[in-house]
């Protein structure tokens, strides 16, 4: 296992404490970010999807696996993640995250998961038959964004 840059290391430092300010601060200004329900975040948007998220875990942990540099500040993670919401619902996901770290901040992360096994999780046998429909898989995004942009504006 490759050992972690200092900022990733106060990442998943910060993670674990669920320290949005200290999880912001890993991040540059102009970061770019990607995953599968939020699609692309840019800067300050990023730091709100976070808390956004941290807000509707009740309970959650982080487990880190595999590092590997690619070498040029690239560098790739595994992770799983357990959470339950506050509406009580038990989520498991395994995650693939690409970094992009430059003078020891995040320049840019994408997050690569399931979104078939999310909405198998969320939505038990509905999800499990018809997660994989792009109008279900939609329909899912565009909650996942509506809840940012409602965060963003209170």
């Amino acid at each position: 296992m490759a050992e972690l840059p200092q900022v990733l290391h106060r990442y998943q430092q910060a993670f674990s404490q669920g320290s949005i300010e200290s999880i912001k601060r890993c991040y540059a200004s102009d970061v770019i970010y990607f995953d599968p329900l939020y699609g692309y975040l840019h800067g300050d948007q990023v730091g709100y999807m976070w808390a956004s998220k941290f807000a509707e875990f009740a309970t959650y942990t982080i487990s880190t696996g595999e590092l590997a540099d690619q070498g040029d500040g690239y560098y790739n993670m595994k992770y799983d993640i357990a959470y339950t919401s506050r509406s009580q619902m038990s989520i498991k996901m395994a995650v693939q995250c690409f970094f992009k770290i430059d003078d020891e901040r995040i320049v840019e992360q994408s997050e690569a998961f399931s979104v078939h096994e999310l909405l198998r999780q969320e939505r038990g046998l509905i999800g499990h038959l018809m997660g994989w429909n792009r109008m279900m898989q939609q329909s899912r995004k565009n909650k996942a964004r509506r809840m940012l942009l409602n965060f963003m504006s209170t």
